[in-house]
């Protein structure tokens, strides 16, 4: 199902408010996309962008609504929730820079052409 999203982020405008009243705090607001780029070759392609922000009061989720407001203002909604008490953790951090990242693959690399040496007969 499609949505406006002007209907959806003032659903979310009032639903949020009635959560924070009743003293639910944070709320994680979610907002899907469906996104079609206009230019070749991407305009067979339809991408879909999940938008997550922690919300805490009535000031962040204007903001958040502005910025929904702003830059997806002609892309379709598929899909919108609220979540209660939910805290978000940052993930943690799996590498300290590129340098290490490309040093791993290069490593990995290293390691499957050992497999496949051992593997093929002399």
């Amino acid at each position: 199902m499609v949505y406006d999203l002007n209907h959806v982020l003032k659903e979310m405008k009032k639903r949020a408010s009635l959560l924070f009243s009743k003293g639910f705090t944070p709320l994680f607001m979610i907002v899907t996309f469906k996104l079609r780029l206009p230019l070749p070759p991407c305009e067979d392609f339809i991408y879909y962008v999940s938008c997550f922000t922690m919300i805490k009061n009535e000031e962040e989720i204007d903001k958040a609504i502005e910025v929904y407001s702003e830059v997806f203002e002609a892309e379709l909604v598929i899909d919108f929730k609220l979540i209660k008490d939910y805290f978000w953790q940052p993930p943690q951090k799996l590498i300290e820079s590129l340098d290490e990242l490309l040093e791993k693959i290069d490593e990995a690399g290293r390691e499957f052409e050992e497999k496949i040496r051992r593997k093929l007969p002399e």
